[in-house]
């Protein structure tokens, strides 16, 4: 991709490579401009600057930095990357933040209408741009066609966001998707400005509060553009058809739709009901969770993927009690939440299917949903995101293989599951892998693979690291997991 690289003034681009270039310059060539670049790919979310170029070619990753307008680093990528580069000495995570704001602000300048900001968090990026990016996008956002001031029949008179009167209320989830939206929402106040730049207005100092919700769209791994505004209510009065999105917005402002809106009430009692019982740990009443069960219907996708983040939890705690009432609420919770298109709780549901939590023990419906899962994990349309949920999923269908007689795909299963972490699978691997002991008749492991005494040692060792302890033949809590 650099081979051909034309000098910055003849392309109308900003790439890695300009970056890096300025970057090494201005060390005075301490850090060289191929460990500069692996730096600029590690800041994108890249392992290697092979990596990112691969991205870069296979149209994963946008390669013109001005596109963007937030470069969020993530310091878990950041950190391990300079201490392998060996500049643990020279340079750190906020350093490298620092320096590159630095390196973008002078490559920028033949862009004055662009700006691009690079933050460790998303606190930072926030602050930060408050009188540049986000009061843009609220200016045009009170003043859509047609402007106020035409209301007013001046055509010069303006909203305006009053400076230094911003202030974050929440700042909503990263997307987990190229594609989706970064949220957050902010009070404010305007004023009305004349054509003149002062600010005025029909009465003098008449000032108006709002509250804004902006959004960015995520356009590759660590980059966001295309901020938006949407103003959610001016002086308490909420703009027709506001839907609430309770991961992004104030906590008070639900309150404010649900009483304008007898259709947002429930879900809004539903959701305050799921944060206290969080906070507290405590039971719901019967009543509780049919509250629970008949709101679920009613969240649009984007807010039922938050709900499900404190119902799931919820639904989980009460499985666990494994006896009484509190399993069957649980389960009823789960089985809610997938009747209602959550893919994440089928995993939990298919648990206690499998140990009989909650209801009558079911291997054949346990099963099913895996399958179902495992089938949307390898088609790439669901992410777990996390090593320990893969390993969840594959140990638990690798059971359920072995209680279905299917051996062949419970060994597959229970290798997906050792593959990511999880020490008991790499134990029971060993079984599969060791021939039976001499005089000792075949055994549940016996003759599906071949005998690798090499590789069950292997397995075992993993098991070991894992937390297994060969003297109790038991595993620590956290290896276990």
């Amino acid at each position: 991709m650099q081979s051909n690289h034309l000098p910055i003034q003849a392309r109308n681009t900003i790439l890695a490579r300009d970056i890096a270039d300025k970057l090494s310059a201005q060390v005075g060539g301490s850090i060289s401009v191929p460990t500069a670049l692996e730096l600029v790919a590690a800041a994108r979310g890249y392992a290697s600057y092979a990596a990112y170029t691969k991205a870069v070619n296979d149209k994963i990753e946008p390669a013109d930095f001005k596109t963007a307008q937030l470069w969020l680093f993530d310091s878990q990528i950041v950190g391990p990357r300079i201490e392998k580069l060996g500049l643990a000495e020279r340079i750190d995570t906020m350093g490298l933040a620092f320096r590159l704001q630095y390196v973008l602000d002078d490559l920028l300048k033949r862009f004055p209408d662009r700006e691009l900001l690079a933050e460790i968090s998303l606190k930072g990026f926030f602050a930060d741009v408050q009188e540049t990016i986000l009061s843009d996008a609220i200016n045009k956002a009170l003043n859509p066609r047609p402007t106020a001031g035409e209301f007013l029949d001046d055509k010069d008179l303006e909203l305006k966001v009053a400076p230094k009167t911003l202030s974050a209320a929440k700042i909503g989830p990263l997307p987990q998707k190229i594609g989706g939206w970064l949220r957050a929402s902010f009070y404010g106040h305007a004023k009305f400005d004349d054509a003149g730049g002062g600010f005025a207005g029909p009465k003098d100092e008449d000032v108006q509060s709002f509250v804004a919700r902006l959004r960015l769209r995520r356009f590759g791994k660590q980059l966001y553009t295309g901020c938006q505004a949407e103003i959610l209510a001016v002086d308490g009065l909420v703009a027709d058809g506001t839907k609430p999105d309770l991961g992004s917005d104030p906590d008070d402002f639900a309150d404010l739709i649900a009483a304008g809106d007898s259709s947002q009430a429930d879900q809004v009692r539903a959701f305050k009901l799921l944060k206290h019982l969080e906070r507290s740990g405590r039971v719901p009443t019967l009543g509780e969770t049919d509250t629970i069960v008949y709101s679920l219907s009613s969240y649009p996708p984007e807010q039922l993927e938050l709900i499900e983040t404190y119902a799931g939890a919820l639904a989980v705690r009460l499985v666990n009690m494994k006896e009484g009432l509190s399993p069957q609420q649980g389960v009823r919770i789960l089985e809610g939440l997938v009747a209602n298109g959550c893919q994440i709780s089928k995993l939990s549901l298919a648990h206690a299917l499998f140990n009989g939590w909650g209801g009558a023990e079911d291997s054949v419906r346990a099963r099913s949903l895996v399958t179902e899962l495992l089938a949307m994990v390898r088609s790439g349309q669901l992410d777990l995101l996390e090593p320990v949920s893969y390993a969840e999923l594959y140990s638990l269908g690798a059971k359920l293989a072995m209680r279905a007689g299917d051996r062949k795909q419970a060994f597959d299963l229970y290798r997906s599951a050792a593959d990511a972490g999880h020490g008991p699978s790499a134990l029971i691997l060993v079984s599969f892998l060791m021939p039976p002991p001499a005089g000792h008749a075949p055994d549940e492991f016996s003759g599906v693979v071949e005998p690798n005494l090499k590789l069950a040692e292997a397995y075992y060792l993993q098991a070991e690291r894992a937390g297994y302890n060969s003297a109790t033949q038991q595993f620590n809590s956290q290896g276990a997991k």
